[in-house]
């Protein structure tokens, strides 16, 4: 298993390091969008991600997925710099959430190691896509971002939104640009699939060997 090289620590970064903090908003999100891994064999239905946009902006949609739960993170900034985040710090307080760590100059949030598949898909305005992952690693982690697309080659957006899921049996998560939902082991209620939401297919049996 690969290792992060470059640690920040708690300390570093309430000093002012280069990655910033954020507030309430972001973290709030990540929050609400965290599961804990379990260590279940893997969902022979598939698992589910439903992308909405209802906005009147493309947005960009990234998603990773590793084949151990996630221990570290490669944020890159909006001047595209990029440093790892690992869980947990040097004074060994559990009590610091990696959600806290989520800043508004990240323009992408990344697995640091263990990556077994790692795409961007643009969301066109008013439109949904729908992802069926099949084959998901027992001790796999999925981490997903939403960000605006940019209106020129010059221009860098930060991510709005964003999540982790990591279940013992299948999942399925509902991800806006405002709003997420996610449950696992059984559907979500009340989030019915639009009609002429995009599909796509992820077969990662095969990727996490």
């Amino acid at each position: 298993m690969g290792h992060p090289t470059n640690y920040l620590s708690r300390r570093q970064l309430l000093a002012g390091g280069t990655v910033l903090l954020t507030g309430a908003i972001a973290s709030g999100v990540a929050q609400r969008t965290t599961s804990s891994t379990g260590g279940g064999s893997q969902s022979a239905t598939g698992s589910q991600l439903l992308v909405e946009n209802p906005t009147e902006q493309p947005h960009q949609f990234s998603l990773s997925v590793s084949n151990r739960p996630i221990s570290a993170y490669r944020i890159t900034s909006r001047d595209g710099k990029t440093e790892t985040i690992e869980l947990g710090n040097e004074d060994g307080d559990e009590d610091f959430p990696f959600p806290v760590l989520m800043q508004a100059e990240a323009r992408a949030i990344k697995p640091a190691s263990n990556v077994i598949f790692d795409r961007e898909y643009s969301i066109p305005p008013d439109s949904a896509h729908s992802f069926l992952l099949e084959g998901m690693p027992e001790q796999g982690e999925l981490l997903y971002t939403l960000r605006e697309s940019p209106k020129s080659a010059d221009e860098a957006t930060v991510v709005e939104s964003w999540g982790t899921m990591g279940c013992d049996s299948r999942f399925e998560v509902y991800f806006t640009p405002s709003e997420t939902r996610s449950s696992c082991g059984s559907p979500l209620p009340d989030v019915d699939e639009p009609r002429g939401a995009k599909q796509h297919t992820i077969e990662l049996q095969g990727a996490s060997q």
